[in-house]
Formats: structure tokens, sequence, C-alpha cells
């Protein structure tokens, strides 16, 4: 987190055109289940669909703006960019999750009692200690058949391995293809470094999942069909900053099941 001294630097900063604002369109979703965050990574559209990561054996995958898939702002070093604004309309209620996709490994199986192995790469951002920031998600590709509970095994923001995260049993209607869902931690971590394994102790009929990490960077209410912002200025010496190279992926939590439709807009501001 960081910003600008005053509100004036801002606007200064943007009459002098330094700022990037970037359109989104995601239609024709597939229908996900009430209360489920979707993830449009794989959805046609702009940005373009993007596609699942290597897995374990093939060393998984880091993301980077030129990743396709990306809403992409340029690199603007040795200045520092910061999220001005985001939102957008959508045919539904729903709320958006803004977030900088780091890194991911693919094609873990949910069939099957096992420690499968998930060693995600080094993160190219938030590293160190600002790992504080870092969330680890399933990312659902094909559906579950049946529950399935698991935990996960990895490296916290501080640096300490073999930490083991609390037990979770996803639900079937939690595990429809593209639904996102939040690992637990162990108890008193903050964040997350990398992945080592998922242990899974009650196996579905059925399910593969990208195991995903993320910086959320901002959450946006849209009341259906009426157009909604957040505007960061007012908290010009907190902004949340946009790292070069930040991948900037979008997903979604609606409270009916159904298939919308929507665009939007996200701006950065750099100084």
């Amino acid at each position: 987190m960081a910003g600008f001294a005053t509100l004036t630097a801002i606007n200064d900063a943007l009459l002098a055109g330094k700022f990037f604002r970037v359109t989104f369109g995601k239609h024709n979703i597939s229908t996900g289940g009430a209360n489920t965050w979707l993830s449009w990574w794989k959805t046609t559209g702009y940005p373009l669909a993007g596609s699942d990561p290597t897995n374990h054996a093939g060393g998984g995958t880091s993301y980077n703006s030129d990743t396709v898939g990306a809403l992409n702002f340029g690199n603007v070093s040795t200045a520092t960019k910061h999220l001005l604004m985001c939102g957008g309309s959508a045919s539904v209620s729903l709320s958006l999750m803004f977030y900088d996709r780091l890194t991911a490994v693919g094609g873990t199986s949910l069939a099957s009692v096992a420690n499968v192995d998930a060693v995600t790469p080094t993160l190219p951002r938030y590293s160190g200690t600002d790992a504080r920031y870092v969330q680890p998600w399933l990312e659902f590709t094909t559906a579950l058949g049946t529950a399935v509970t698991l935990n996960l095994r990895y490296t916290n923001d501080s640096g300490t391995g073999s930490r083991q995260g609390d037990s979770l049993t996803i639900q079937t209607a939690g595990g429809v293809v593209n639904a996102m869902v939040p690992l637990p931690l162990q108890s008193g971590d903050r964040g997350i470094r990398t992945t080592t394994s998922l242990d899974i102790t009650s196996a579905s009929s059925a399910g593969v999942a990208n195991l995903t990490l993320i910086r959320p960077l901002a959450y946006v209410y849209l009341p259906g069909n009426t157009w909604h912002e957040e505007d960061y200025a007012p908290f010009f010496s907190d902004l949340m900053r946009i790292y070069d190279g930040a991948q900037i992926g979008i997903a979604f939590l609606s409270s009916g099941s159904n298939t919308p439709a929507c665009s939007g807009s996200f701006k950065v501001v750099w100084a």
C-alpha cells in the first residue's frame, strides 16, 4: 500500500496523462452456483480467455501482464502505479473481485485420496514478507462429482515451511466448472509464499482443479443493470499499489444461479 501526498498530487498526475484506463467485457458466462465465486479467467470476451496452467511435473505457471487473459497495463518504472477507480455494470446484481494472478499449478485431480504434489513457482510479485497479502484458491476445471475434503501444505509469508491449513469440505454446489474456492491456512498465518501439496483426505467421485495464488486488490458491488464504480481518490495517501507486470484477473459472486453479462473499467494512476 502506498499513495500520494495530497489529492492535488493525483489531479496533477491525471492532468499530466499519467494514468491508464482499461475496459473489460465478459458475456455468455457459464452458469454458476449461487454464492460461489466464479472465475472469468477462461471466459471469452475482453480480456481474451486465458488457459490452464501447467501441472506440477511441468513446473507450474507464473503470470505477468503479457500473459493472455490479462488486463494489460504498461510498465512505468521507476514510478509506481496505484489503483484509482474500478467498477462497471452487469445484467444481474453481483460482486466483482479484482486480483493479481501470481502463480498456479494445474491439473490437480480430486478423485482419489492422496497427498498430491502441487508446488507453485516463486512469487513474481509480493515477495518476502509482502506475501502476507497472498491467498491460495482452488479454481475448478472439471466439476466435482461428490463432496471432497482436503487441506493445503505450504510455506507461509514469514518463510516457515511445513505449514498445514485447516481441513475444508467442498460440496458439489461449490465445485462447478470455473468456481473459485479460497483455501484456509494454519491458525496464525496471514499469507503464503508457495504451496507444497494438496492433501485429499476424502475424495470426490470426479473433479479437477488448478491451485492458484492470488493477491486480492478490490471488491465492488454492482446492482443489476446500473453502472457503479468505486473511486479511491479520497484515500490518496493509502492507495493500492499495482505492480509492474501485474496480471489483473476478475471473478464474480452472485446470489443466484445465472449467466450474467458484465462490462466495466479499471483505472490506475502513477507518480
